[in-house]
């Protein structure tokens, strides 16, 4: 069976890790390519489940993706498109899932559904089993932390791009003043980083 493995972070943070044996599209994919998976597989497996008391998991993704501009971190416009049709559902007040994509008149998002859904089966690692005192949770259980590891492996993405544009931004800088500007966006920007790979902890995919 193919399978895939949470790991702990520092922070209770959650990376699904490929394990060995899934398709070979998927050991193709980059890190930040599965990523991008990851993300969209849980916006449709949980998108309509409890948040917090105010809304639903598809109210936090939506809302993260757009106070973060987000969007221009999910570099496969397929996946991002997907995003677009749930949200286009979601606020119709459909009731989307992946049945909804499994079965989408749109071939290209039928395929991809069924790449998603082939690789969702998720074993708890070791680190939890003894965590949990020997009980194995679910990805029911954890759901929440599976959004939350998705969106900051995103959040953590962009600070990261934006680190490398202002370090040419300083290096084409000619005044001290501006060279001084630019070095407190890059203190900012790396403080941010920190914060965000401590609540991810340092699990990544491989």
């Amino acid at each position: 069976e193919k399978n895939q493995q949470y790991q702990q972070g520092p922070a209770d943070e959650f990376i699904p890790d490929a394990e060995p044996g899934m398709d070979d599209l998927t050991e193709l994919l980059s890190p930040d390519e599965k990523q991008e998976h990851a993300m969209v597989r849980a916006l449709m497996e949980f998108g309509t489940k409890p948040w917090d008391e105010q809304g639903t998991v598809a109210d936090h993704m939506f809302r993260e993706i757009d106070e973060n501009g987000l969007t221009e971190m999910i570099d496969n416009k397929l996946l991002l498109r997907m995003v677009e049709v749930y949200k286009d559902m979601y606020q119709r007040g459909e009731d989307p899932g992946p049945k909804s994509f499994l079965y989408h008149p749109d071939q290209q998002l039928n395929q991809i559904a069924v790449s998603l859904m082939d690789n969702s089966a998720f074993e708890i690692s070791h680190h939890w089993k003894t965590s949990f005192d020997r009980h194995t949770p679910s990805r029911e259980e954890v759901y929440r932390e599976e959004v939350r590891s998705c969106m900051n492996y995103l959040k953590l993405r962009k600070i990261k791009r934006l680190i490398a544009e202002n370090q040419k931004d300083m290096e084409r800088s000619t005044t001290p003043e501006e060279q001084l500007s630019l070095i407190e966006v890059h203190q900012h920007l790396k403080e941010l980083e920190i914060q965000l790979a401590k609540n991810i902890g340092t699990v990544i995919l491989k």
